[in-house]
């Protein structure tokens, strides 16, 4: 009889005969580009943050900023960035703990991984400051509590050090 369905005959396989499977290629993380104007990116529990170059309020209006007058990210001493929890910049730290890891992506490419050492509420802007400290460090500081309506009575700050570099 003729059929319009192939007809399919089997061949044995040898015994030594294996058959590849085709390897899955590795997962590639990609990271984030620091856009034109940053000064550099966060990526803080899978989210990416970017930086400005400077606290002013106009620039908190849009994003959080680097306080200029602290360490560069990588450098010695500690890096400070300030910005707001309202606006959802730095509302992922409300899920930061001792332990987890932030990434700082430079304009250039270079990563620096920093270990978040303590969270902490800071009760006033009175007891606010930046501590003197040996060594490569990351303050992120937002006001606190997270979802708090008109000017928030406290701050929150995140500690870390640099784990690579």
């Amino acid at each position: 009889p003729i059929t319009d369905e192939p007809v399919y005959t089997a061949t044995p396989t040898p015994e030594h005969a294996y058959v590849q499977m085709p390897t899955a290629a590795p997962a590639v993380t990609a990271v984030p580009s620091v856009p034109k104007g940053m000064a550099f990116t966060l990526s803080i529990l899978g989210k990416t943050i970017n930086v400005a170059n400077n606290v002013e309020e106009d620039t908190l209006e849009k994003n959080p900023g680097w306080l200029p007058s602290s360490a560069k990210p990588g450098k010695e001493g500690t890096c400070v960035v300030y910005g707001h929890r309202n606006r959802n910049h730095l509302l992922v730290l409300k899920d930061t703990e001792k332990g987890d890891e932030i990434d700082v992506i430079l304009p250039d490419g270079k990563v620096y991984t920093y270990v978040v050492d303590k969270t902490e509420i800071l009760e006033s802007d009175a007891s606010m400051h930046i501590p003197t400290v040996t060594g490569k460090h990351l303050i992120l500081m937002t006001c606190y509590p997270f979802y708090y309506t008109g000017h928030a009575p406290q701050k929150f700050f995140v500690t870390c050090s640099l784990i690579t570099h």
